[in-house]
């Protein structure tokens, strides 16, 4: 097999190009292939170059294991699939105008950077130090603050920015669901609370549903996905090689469940999909098989705020939406010209990195505490 290229820069047979002297004298009139579709399959090779190498420290770190390593399996080439998922590094994109909306602050973009770039945390550093001798099993990366941080805030800012998203076109009020309240998104879904509902938003007037979801592709436990023979198959974890490998297929059947297939004793493969899964059903079961509402979900992972290939559809869907005359109530900057689309990208992944760093950042300060206690 051939390596892989975009589909956007899609490669002309050989006999269809001009000649060399054609393209070296200048006289050559051809556009194609564009310069932009060359650009693009240079830069998708050299992203599978570089995928190798943090295979091979990857490898190298587990051969070599040393004091302040992540107990993450496959780490790196994890941490490098989802740093490069759509709209992964759009909180950089803000343009700052002076208001809180596009503040990122020193801190933040620092432990952003380090995190992206597979860096240690030098926030973190002194402390975790103490932690690493006292026995503790940290990591210099900041996978386990995050993983032992509190992250509903994280959680729900994303759901903020989402929700400003949807209102910004909305024919009727956005519905924001609550735990303590849940008769309030019973009417879409029974049985577990909805995070966002749009009345009659989706194909053919039906409601749409959409569940929120953002978590870390860097887990300590990993699956292969072989299960057993009583339960079948199970979520794998690939996300060194897949995009939400590590994340989606795990969300997707826990919220909209699975069917079986396969016969029980049949050990499950994932890269043919034979094998036997059991049925489960998900907690949007009763939103998309009883009352036949549209679900969305908008899953995205702790670098950047990658959008998953739902999400982009979803953002996509509503811009397309106010291109064709929808109203827009959102709130640009009067400093700036941006699509409907670019503005709520960036809202959306700065929110992701300003809620994930925050939580490493306050779980530090209590392991600080902790520790200074002891």
């Amino acid at each position: 097999t051939t390596q892989s290229y975009p589909k956007s820069a899609p490669l002309p047979e050989p006999e269809s190009l001009p000649a060399t002297d054609a393209i070296l004298n200048g006289t050559c009139k051809s556009t194609y292939p564009r310069p932009r579709a060359l650009a693009a399959i240079k830069n998708h090779k050299d992203w599978f170059a570089h995928q190798e190498l943090v295979k091979a420290r990857d490898v190298h770190v587990k051969n070599n294991p040393s004091l302040g390593d992540s107990a993450v399996n496959n780490r790196e080439a994890a941490r490098f699939v989802s740093a490069s998922t759509p709209f992964a590094g759009k909180a950089f994109d803000v343009r700052v105008d002076g208001t809180y909306a596009t503040a990122l602050s020193s801190d933040t973009l620092q432990d952003e950077l380090q995190r992206k770039l597979g860096l240690w945390l030098s926030a973190a550093l002194p402390t975790l130090r103490v932690a690493l001798e006292r026995g503790m099993p940290v990591d210099f990366f900041g996978d386990y603050l995050y993983n032992k941080a509190h992250h509903r805030r994280p959680h729900d800012g994303v759901l903020a920015a989402w929700a400003d998203a949807m209102r910004a076109p909305a024919n009727a009020p956005v519905v924001h669901g609550d735990k303590e309240k849940p008769e309030l998104t019973r009417q879409y879904n029974e049985g577990y609370k909805t995070d966002l509902a749009e009345p009659h938003a989706g194909p053919g007037g039906c409601d749409e549903v959409n569940e929120i979801k953002l978590w870390t592709p860097l887990l300590k436990t990993s699956s292969t996905g072989v299960g057993n023979a009583s339960s079948g198959g199970t979520p794998a974890s690939v996300g060194h090689s897949y995009a939400f490998g590590n994340t989606e297929e795990k969300a997707r059947r826990l919220n909209m469940g699975c069917k079986a297939r396969g016969q029980p004793g049949q050990p499950f493969d994932h890269k043919n999909g034979h094998g036997y899964v059991k049925a489960h059903r998900g907690f949007y079961h009763d939103a998309i098989f009883v009352k036949r509402n549209n679900f969305n979900l908008l899953l995205h992972e702790t670098f950047g705020g990658g959008f998953s290939p739902t999400a982009v559809l979803k953002l996509r869907r509503l811009a397309r939406k106010v291109a064709r005359g929808s109203v827009d109530r959102t709130a640009y900057s009067p400093k700036y010209s941006l699509s409907f689309m670019s503005h709520h990208a960036e809202r959306i992944s700065l929110s992701v990195v300003r809620g994930v760093n925050r939580a490493i950042r306050s779980h530090l300060a209590t392991l600080s505490a902790r520790l200074a206690r002891a």
